[in-house]
């Protein structure tokens, strides 16, 4: 008797195993159906950048917090119109104190020249958009360079361009050129929060700074070292901005 149940158990337990892996055969069947399926259907598509930027970038510092700028950036229309027109991002203008009154610190900005292709331009700067119109269109294809000189500080108790306890972050500190996209350019509006809210291109930069004996910089540079010499240049290639900050290595003196 105890031996037909078991017998009868033994029958249940190998149909059922039959069952399930035929079962779990099948759903790996219709998994790769599935995703087959959803290869054929989506095509990922590239939006193009439609501006080109290449920039070098000089950065100075005085010991009482103020630096200097001189930056020259090389824009190639790589979209299917002429522009013009230029945009560029620039961001310590909104922590001013005419953008920015609740401030306790504010950021100070005094631009001294702005040249396109080595002569003076007018350009008109509202919060973070700088635009520069264009006396010839710019037809696709073609380059153009844009140089700027001005001074900044940089606010105190900010998100990535602040100051803290004698160190600065500088992030975004220099003009950016905007991507062009849908016969436009493509500047969001900024908003205050951690993630970005800016649309560059990837680009190249060539940077060279002069910093007080007292500080060390960590940058977007991979070969950054600890301490830096007060006088320094590095390149990076095909990054969506170059950052820096400057802390107090106080071991150097």
């Amino acid at each position: 008797m105890i031996g037909g149940i078991l017998t009868v158990f033994l029958v249940i337990l190998i149909i059922w195993g039959i069952g399930k892996q035929n079962h779990l055969q099948a759903a790996n069947e219709r998994q790769k159906i599935d995703t087959k399926i959803i290869k054929q259907r989506f095509v990922p598509k590239n939006v193009p950048a439609g501006s080109q930027s290449d920039y070098t970038i000089q950065l100075s510092m005085k010991k009482n917090g103020t630096f200097h700028v001189n930056v020259t950036v090389e824009i190639k229309n790589t979209s299917a119109d002429s522009w013009d027109k230029l945009l560029f991002y620039f961001i310590p203008n909104l922590f001013t104190e005419k953008n920015d009154p609740t401030a306790v610190h504010p950021a100070t900005v005094h631009f001294y020249t702005l040249n396109v292709d080595g002569r003076a331009h007018s350009y008109r700067l509202v919060k973070d958009k700088l635009s520069i119109p264009l006396t010839k269109k710019l037809p696709s294809g073609e380059k153009t360079n844009v140089s700027f000189s001005y001074d900044f500080t940089v606010p105190k108790e900010g998100k990535r361009f602040t100051q803290r306890a004698g160190n600065f972050y500088l992030a975004q500190f220099y003009p950016m050129v905007a991507t062009y996209r849908h016969h436009a350019w493509n500047a969001a509006p900024y908003q205050s929060m951690n993630s970005e809210t800016y649309h560059t291109a990837f680009s190249d930069f060539k940077v060279t700074y002069a910093i007080p004996k007292e500080y060390t910089i960590t940058s977007t540079n991979e070969t950054d070292t600890f301490p830096c010499k007060s006088k320094g240049a590095f390149s990076v290639k095909k990054v969506k901005e170059v950052f820096i900050a400057l802390s107090l290595a106080l071991h150097k003196f």
